[in-house]
């Protein structure tokens, strides 16, 4: 529903807010799958203030909240390959080589990533080359993400996705 509201909402304010040469269709998408994305982070903070985040209905909430924020960013991945590519063809290729690199990013840079994390899971055994792999992970994901045709931020949310998951690291 949100998203067809979006989309009601951009031909309301195409003609008064659209930048030169952006066709319709672009911002029409774009709008449509920005009133799509839910607040993760304020939702998050709403069941932890109301004491639900140990609770099967508060689980159920936050799961749902990061399928949905996963979701929107693949989205807005999608549009801005669109819009970025000109033509169907070219979104297809975009799309095509972002499918790749996030299969890429999951099957060869995670397991990397988690065995340094493994590997250096102390405070001791901390140091700043660690920190360095780690740092240009995300600085590398979010360039080759830009190369491919998307936004940058989406190779930044992608690399955030993949870093492992040990409390003590």
């Amino acid at each position: 529903i949100s998203y067809a509201l979006g989309l009601v909402l951009a031909t309301m304010l195409y003609k008064e807010f659209a930048p030169e040469g952006v066709p319709f269709m672009s911002f029409g998408l774009f709008l449509g799958v920005a009133m799509s994305i839910a607040a993760f982070p304020v939702l998050a903070r709403i069941v932890q203030e109301r004491g639900l985040q140990k609770t099967k209905i508060g689980a159920l909430v936050i799961t749902c909240a990061a399928i949905d924020d996963f979701t929107a960013w693949c989205l807005l991945a999608g549009v801005i390959a669109i819009v970025k590519a000109g033509s169907f063809n070219s979104s297809l290729y975009v799309i095509a080589l972002a499918v790749f690199y996030v299969i890429l990013m999951l099957k060869l840079v995670r397991p990397f990533l988690k065995r340094v994390g493994d590997l250096n899971a102390t405070k001791e055994s901390l140091n700043k080359p660690v920190v360095a792999i780690f740092f240009l992970t995300l600085l590398l994901s979010s360039y080759v993400s830009e190369l491919i045709g998307i936004h940058a931020l989406f190779g930044a949310f992608l690399a955030g996705a993949i870093m492992p998951e040990n409390n003590k690291f």
